[in-house]
């Protein structure tokens, strides 16, 4: 019989797993080194077709090479892998090596395998770090330029297009506020997958108190049923349960050292495993979406910026007109006040003279009216022209004094009470359009406070209008108390009403910049933030107490000192 004088293989051979079948496919040798790595006993082997050591899958594949074979092409080379009982995949380079006689007949054929496991696993790790840099990289370009107000949309695309390379069935971006509150900011659910989206909303991060300690320190979470060498198993494998999820990872989302949102990829029908490497590029995506938000809460805050500059520019000219139409109401106001004490002291020079004219000729007409009732009259509307005239004169002090440019550390001795008492006069005509129940209960005793008395009634009167204007009918009541606590040393500022109220979900959010109730009258929701900021430069608070259909109650606490 003649042999290949090619032969790289041999049946002698101690390290290279080798095995020879015949023509007809049964084995006839197998090295130790071949049972070792497919690991199965030579009993096993020797005797059986060669094609029952292999995979199914791979029958017509090696069939179809063994068909190949020649005496002019005597060598193939095939690729497979195997999973031996209770052992890892095997990944197999077959080199088949076939002797024929002299006629041209193959004899049998020398089967040499190389594990190429570790290759083939390095080709993949390799081809996923390729693939992901490519994934990476298309997320990353997809944020160059984007307008803010496209932010998360572009978050949605990214998500989608990372789902699916990763594999799982729901991937999550969840933003985290300072109370440690969830809120579900982004979803992408694979086909057939349903959107938790209405179930996600304002969750707390204790929650998962297994995942939260590790979330707040930066440390990436994963958990899968097969997960045994952690702490806390059992625990984490009936909170996968009970969420139908078969594994999760978890990325913490941070900026400036704070958690402000996790990344989370969910399979739910089958174990997913996460390699430190892919973990790796996975928080890198999260690093451009922590950049992403980032970005839009800048050009928010921007936003707001620029909206409080345009309402301040607003009030720095309103300031201009009440200032300049106070003195322009102050001309005629003092010709009248000046006047008016000089008719009156007229008026009363003659009444003697009508008086006698009167007794001697009898009643007569002064000004259409019979003097008789007009010599009453007109002495007392001499009087409220003269009251009339001082008020007018006292509202554009008052008018004066608050368009007053100042500077926000100008601070002076401010009587809480006269503050209170000029806030009330100035937004008198708005109030008494709404309520008949004004009531002021002022503390005597309270000390002088030093703070910016224009800015401070900037709040009250907001205060006082808003108190106003939540009310359902006129019959309602606003009431102003101050308190002094010796105590603490503090004054207190209470505004209460008996209006509309304002609901729980609102509570939170009455501070935040442009968020209003009264948009459809002119609100800006700028009042309360600007007065919150106000009061925080004086080392104040601004408290709110409220109830549907009963009132609120804003409450000013500042110190003295």
């Amino acid at each position: 019989m003649k042999r290949d004088h090619d032969i790289i293989y041999s049946e002698h051979s101690t390290f290279i797993p080798t095995c020879r079948f015949s023509a007809s496919g049964k084995v006839l040798f197998t090295n130790k080194a071949f049972c070792i790595l497919i690991n199965k006993d030579e009993k096993l082997i020797v005797g059986k077709s060669f094609l029952k050591i292999i995979p199914s899958k791979y029958y017509k594949s090696i069939d179809g090479q063994m068909n190949n074979l020649s005496v002019a092409r005597p060598n193939v080379v095939f690729e497979c892998h195997v999973v031996p009982e209770n052992a890892k995949v095997v990944h197999l380079e077959l080199h088949f090596q076939a002797n024929f006689d002299e006629s041209g007949t193959l004899c049998d054929v020398l089967v040499g395998a190389h594990d190429i496991t570790r290759l083939k696993n390095a080709e993949t790790r390799m081809r996923h770090l390729i693939e992901t840099e490519y994934v990476i990289s298309a997320i990353s370009s997809s944020f160059i330029n984007i307008r803010p107000g496209q932010v998360m949309a572009e978050i949605n695309s990214a998500l989608h297009l990372v789902g699916e390379f990763t594999g799982v069935e729901r991937a999550s971006v969840f933003s985290i506020n300072e109370s440690m509150s969830l809120t579900l900011a982004n979803e992408w659910c694979a086909d057939g997958i349903r959107s938790l989206s209405v179930d996600r909303q304002q969750l707390e991060l204790k929650t998962i108190p297994i995942f939260a300690d590790k979330l707040k320190c930066n440390q990436v979470v994963r958990a899968c049923f097969e997960t045994t060498a952690i702490d806390d198993f059992e625990v984490i494998k009936e909170w996968l349960r009970s969420k139908n999820m078969q594994s999760i990872l978890l990325i913490p989302m941070t900026y400036n050292d704070q958690l402000t949102g996790i990344l989370t990829f969910e399979s739910l029908e089958g174990q997913k495993k996460w390699e430190n490497e892919h973990i790796t590029r996975l928080r890198t995506i999260s690093e451009i979406f922590v950049n992403a938000m980032a970005r839009v809460r800048a050009e928010e805050e921007i936003e707001r910026h620029r909206k409080l500059l345009v309402q301040a520019d607003k009030l720095s000219s309103l300031g201009t007109l009440v200032a300049g139409v106070a003195h322009e109401i102050n001309n005629p106001t003092s010709l009248i006040t000046m006047s008016a004490p000089i008719l009156q002291e007229a008026w009363n020079d003659i009444m003697p003279i009508l008086e006698a004219h009167f007794v001697n000729v009898g009643d007569f007409k002064v000004a259409g009216i019979d003097f008789s009732e007009a010599k009453s009259d007109i002495d007392s509307l001499c009087n409220n022209i003269i009251d009339g005239g001082d008020r007018i004169k006292n509202i554009v002090l008052d008018l004066k004094d608050y368009s007053r440019e100042t500077e926000r550390d100008q601070h002076s001795a401010v009587d809480i009470n006269n503050m209170v008492t000029t806030s009330v006069s100035l937004t008198r005509k708005t109030i008494s359009e709404l309520t008949h129940n004004l009531v002021m209960n002022l503390d005597e005793n309270g000390p002088i406070l030093f703070g910016n008395e224009q800015r401070l009634q900037q709040v009250l009167i907001n205060l006082i209008v808003n108190a106003g204007q939540s009310l359902e009918n006129s019959n309602q009541a606003v009431t102003i108390s101050t308190n002094y606590n010796a105590e603490t040393g503090n004054i207190e500022i209470i505004v209460k009403d008996e209006g509309c109220g304002i609901a729980q979900e609102d509570m939170p959010k009455i501070f935040d910049p442009f968020f209003t109730r009264k948009g459809d009258v002119g609100g800006t929701g700028l009042g309360l933030s600007i007065s919150h900021t106000i009061i925080a430069e004086h080392n104040g608070t601004l408290e709110f107490t409220s109830e549907l259909g009963i009132g609120t109650q804003a409450i000013i606490t500042l110190p003295i000192a």
